[in-house]
Formats: C-alpha cells, structure tokens, sequence
C-alpha cells in the first residue's frame, strides 16, 4: 500500500500554505508513481490518498499559494533583502545527494552558502548573490523538484535541465507554469487508472487521526501499558465518526465512486 498523506499546511487566517510540501510532492513523486505503472500493465497497485491531502491539491489546483510560490513567481530583481534572504535560507531543502549534487549550478550554489542558515549570516552573504544567481537558485529549487516522468516526457522541463544556468524570468514562469499543469493532474491520473482497474485507491479518515486515541485516549494502555497518559481524558467518538463519513465523502466526490477500503 503506498500512502500518500500530508498534514494540513494551510494558515487559515490567511488561506495561503505556510509550507509547499503538498505542491512539490504533487510535481516530484504522486503523478510518477502512479503514471509509471502505464509501462507495466499486468502490475497492480493499491493506494491511499488522505481526504485532507485531496482538499490541498484541489486547492492548489484552484490557485492556492504558498511563502516559496509567492516568491517564486515575483520578479527577482524586484525581491527585497528578506525575501532574498528568504530563498537563500529555504530554497535548499531538498535532499543534497540526489537532489543538489548531481547538478553542477546548483550544487554550486549550495556550496557557496555551505550549511550554515542563521539569518545574520545569510544577511552578510546576500549582496554577495547576483540577481541571476538568485534567479537560477530559484528555478533549481524547484526543478529539483520535478520528477523522473516529465524530465524525460516534457520538452519544456528538459529544455530547462539542459540550460542549466542563467535562467530568464520568462524561464522561471515557464517552470511555474508547467508544474502547475501537473499538480492539476494529479488526481485525474488516479481517477484514469481506477477506472482502468490498474490500481485501487483507498482513503482514511478526514485529517488521517489515530482513530482509536480519538475515541478514547485511554485505549493507549492496552497496547502499551506503561505509556504515560494525559491528565484530562479525551473522549470524542463523535468526532471519529465525522471524520470517516467526511473523507468518504470527498473521496466519492474526486473519484465518482465509493471506496472499497479505508485505513482506519
């Protein structure tokens, strides 16, 4: 069973993401793992997909944003110092050895930086980064990721992999652009292969909670009897019964049809 699950990243004072988890997951691993089983059609797979995952890939498919997005599509020359401070501190997470390294600029970008990301260092260094090289860390955080399926399917994605370096910012939102259309394709492709009866997809409750510690924090004790317990008892069975019927409910509605299981 391959789970497929994010927690909820979305300030709701804002309605913007305060992470881009969801959104570089959709363009790095969901739509590959489950495309890449057209090669293989005698191959069955099972997968779960939480309801709260779905509702953020429909939103971003809606035009949701989040902090790295906003800035990624800004203008670089026109970022201020904290933003610019901004990409240099976030825009290296990604895994460095299969992720940075085997990409000459941007490995060289992460070398310059090195691992220290303390605001007052980063605040020394940042004259030190041209607006192109702003720029190129900005295109190479998220081209790295991008998954395998559309470096090797996507005319645009591969032309920008063999550029490597000094990115325009017509570059940039061609990038933007694209990932955009595979984050919108996601749940499609599930939903073409369900009904292809090459895999089945199976959900969980709403928000993916322990359910039993829902309905009761005390059950705890019976599978670990020396677990320390809170204070206050919780006790909301209620609340587990919402969550079951609401995230059968979204997954009726992405995929025209009920689930055959859930992960309880």
């Amino acid at each position: 069973v391959w789970h497929q699950h994010q927690p909820n990243y979305k300030n709701p004072q804002t309605e913007k993401y305060l992470l881009p988890w969801v959104r570089l997951h959709c363009t790095k691993d969901y739509y590959d793992l489950a495309a890449i089983l057209e090669k293989f059609p005698k191959i069955k797979q099972t997968i779960n997909i939480t309801p709260c995952l779905m509702e953020q890939i429909i939103d971003y498919t809606n035009g949701a944003t989040d902090d790295f997005l906003d800035v990624s599509r800004k203008p670089t020359k026109e970022l201020t110092k904290d933003e610019r401070i901004f990409v240099l501190k976030n825009f290296f997470m990604a895994n460095p050895s299969t992720m940075i390294e085997p990409y000459h600029r941007y490995n060289e970008l992460f070398r310059r930086r090195g691992w220290l990301t303390d605001d007052s260092y980063l605040s020394r260094i940042e004259p030190l980064y041209t607006t192109c090289d702003i720029r190129d860390l900005i295109v190479w955080f998220n081209l790295s990721w991008v998954g395998p399926y559309f470096r090797q399917h996507n005319e645009k994605i591969k032309y920008l992999l063999k550029k490597e370096k000094n990115f325009s910012d017509e570059d940039k939102q061609l990038l933007l652009d694209e990932t955009a259309k595979i984050i919108s394709s996601v749940l499609p492709k599930h939903k073409e292969l369900q009904d292809n009866k090459q895999i089945e997809i199976t959900t969980s409750p709403y928000y993916h909670p322990i359910l039993p510690l829902l309905i009761d924090t005390n059950i705890a004790k019976i599978g670990m009897p020396f677990v320390s317990l809170p204070d206050t008892r919780f006790c909301q069975p209620e609340d587990a019964d919402s969550q079951i019927k609401n995230g059968l409910r979204l997954y009726e509605k992405v995929f025209g049809k009920k689930s055959r299981g859930m992960w309880p």
